[in-house]
């Protein structure tokens, strides 16, 4: 028997072991379902495939699941985590085999499961990091001109009972030794859920600069309510509204400073199985002492990722002031074509 033959077999067994180890979902409608069961929240059951990568199914759809290894378990009843082995006797029935005998086989009715295979910020266990670091070429219309480059840093976090993001971006370009281009933005939120994961409180600020806009530093700060609407591990949409202290300081005009009535958007998908996240980020100041001074930032666009933790990005910037300063355009907008780094 030649050498390639028994590479050959070997091949053929390893696949044959990795198919007989695989977990299987069974739906609804009959068909069956293998792969790796990764993960299951808010109705959602992600499959790991051979064939077709991480695949989305409605856990309302899901008839029966059996895996080959442990998982873990938290039931609606916010009982303690459970590990073991999964199987199914009836459709709509799991029966969890604990791990190393530790206490019986029990069935388990699907619609009682909350999380299958919790992240700690599900279970209560600890905090989930992420964030992106992301260089841009740029181009800026309105009060700024030109081709630049763009900077942008940002980190969240997520526990169970809250989640906070800290974010930076800057621009800066020169033609000929003089500035064309220059401004920079900070900004922090942080969110605390009240009653359950859907409602929440927040704190903001916020601060930038923009030399070619005559903004030499305009800050807000304030707090509200926000509602978490959508978060399904494809799909995020949350809205805020409260009040916010903004002041202004401007190169060559007055100053100014007043109670606003702030709000903010943060909606964000992915499309084409996983491929292409779209998404759309706006805050928003209207002046409650000029009720007719409305102040916009919005950030749209889509990340694609490339391999391992590398992503591209296509983003469009706007600012809007709809009454401006004198001299100074109402509108900029930055178009970013960009690569970042994910973790």
């Amino acid at each position: 028997m030649t050498l390639r033959t028994l590479l050959a077999i070997a091949a053929i067994a390893a696949c044959a072991a990795a198919a007989a180890r695989a977990d299987t979902v069974t739906m609804r409608n009959g068909d069956h379902l293998g792969g790796k069961v990764v993960h299951m929240a808010s109705q959602s059951l992600t499959l790991a495939t051979p064939y077709a990568g991480d695949v989305q199914l409605p856990w309302g759809e899901v008839a029966s699941v059996s895996t080959d290894g442990p998982v873990t378990l938290v039931l609606k009843s916010r009982s303690a985590e459970r590990t073991g082995r999964l199987s199914s006797l009836e459709p709509g029935t799991l029966v969890l085999t604990p791990s190393r005998g530790k206490g019986p086989s029990r069935p388990i009715a699907l619609a009682d499961v909350l999380y299958i295979n919790p992240t700690p910020s599900e279970s209560g266990n600890g905090v989930e990091y992420k964030g992106h670091l992301t260089l841009a070429a740029s181009r800026v219309t309105g009060n700024s001109t030109g081709s630049n480059l763009n900077g942008e840093a940002a980190l969240e976090a997520r526990a169970k009972s809250y989640r906070y993001e800290l974010r930076g971006t800057a621009n800066q370009a020169s033609l000929g030794g003089v500035s064309v281009t220059s401004n920079w933005l900070l900004s922090a939120h942080v969110d605390r859920f009240v009653v359950d994961p859907k409602h929440f409180q927040y704190l903001r600020a916020s601060a930038e600069r923009d030399r070619f806009r005559d903004l030499r530093l305009r800050s807000a700060v304030g707090g509200g309510y926000g509602w978490q609407l959508i978060d399904d591990g494809v799909t995020e949409l949350n809205v805020r509204g409260g009040l916010d202290l903004v002041s202004v300081e401007r190169y060559a005009n007055p100053g100014e400073r007043y109670p606003a009535l702030g709000w903010g958007l943060h909606f964000s998908r992915w499309i084409w199985e996983h491929r292409v996240k779209v998404f759309h980020v706006e805050d928003g100041y209207w002046d409650l002492s000029h009720t007719g001074e409305v102040t916009l930032r919005t950030r749209t666009g889509l990340r694609i990722p490339i391999v391992r933790k590398l992503l591209a990005t296509a983003q469009l910037d706007v600012n809007w002031d709809r009454h401006p300063a004198p001299g100074v355009k109402p509108t900029d907008s930055t178009l970013l074509l960009g690569i970042g780094y994910q973790w």
